[in-house]
């Protein structure tokens, strides 16, 4: 398995790069469970629904563009390269249509401003390569 690190990252939405100022992206993919217990049975069984996937960005702030760009309910392309985005390079690249879930901004005295974002993918990652 190759190993790399994540200061390469791109990441983009809504036309605004967000790989410039991230320190953690996180994408969690699930699925949604349907009740299956009926009758008798004495255990709680299930059947798998459909898929669900969500990614966090942990970032800096930077002023308001970025900020004004993921309002909640924005819909818009997800872009994310693990390992960046150099062109000709081969490495993974993966898209989706994304709605932002919701933001939150951290302010702290004597420290750096933060903010995280979530996002809910529409459908499911699409892979290709840069």
């Amino acid at each position: 398995m190759a190993t790399y690190l994540g200061t390469n990252a791109y990441i983009n939405f809504n036309s605004q790069t967000l790989s410039t100022t991230y320190r953690k992206a996180k994408a969690d993919e699930g699925i949604g469970l349907v009740d299956k217990s009926a009758g008798a049975d004495t255990h709680t069984s299930h059947l798998a629904a459909l898929k669900e996937t969500t990614f966090t960005v942990d970032f800096l702030m930077d002023g308001v563009t970025v900020w004004n760009a993921l309002a909640p309910g924005t819909s818009a392309t997800l872009e994310w390269g693990p390992e960046g985005n150099t062109a000709a390079s081969g490495k993974p690249k993966y898209t989706a249509t994304a709605l932002v879930k919701k933001r939150t901004r951290d302010a702290s005295f004597n420290d750096i401003n933060t903010a995280t974002v979530e996002f809910q993918l529409q459908a499911a990652w699409t892979p290709a390569t840069y």
